[in-house]
């Protein structure tokens, strides 16, 4: 999404997720396309997705919320997510 919609349209409180599908897709690209959209569509949550996507991709959800903070110019984010980025980051540090 771009960063111009996501201020006009939307508050720093909703989930705007993109999906960057590779110009020459492959099979595999698509099962895992195909698993995201299904694992999202059953969240019935942001949170729940946000501890879908650390569960699942901890360095990525990371990544992904560091760059959000950095967008918003936010030092902290909410205690119930600090815990979860907490974790999601321990298991980063056990996967490599």
């Amino acid at each position: 999404m771009s960063p111009i919609l996501r201020r006009r349209c939307f508050s720093t409180h909703n989930l705007c997720i993109s999906l960057e599908i590779p110009e020459k897709e492959t099979h595999e690209s698509q099962k895992l396309v195909k698993r995201l959209l299904d694992s999202t569509k059953e969240c019935k949550s942001r949170d729940e997705f946000i501890d879908f996507i650390l569960n699942q991709y901890p360095e990525q959800g990371k990544l992904a919320i560091d760059n959000y903070k950095r967008y918003y110019n936010i030092k902290q984010l909410p205690k119930h997510h600090r815990v979860k980025l907490k974790a999601a980051t321990i298991r980063t540090r056990n996967i490599t």
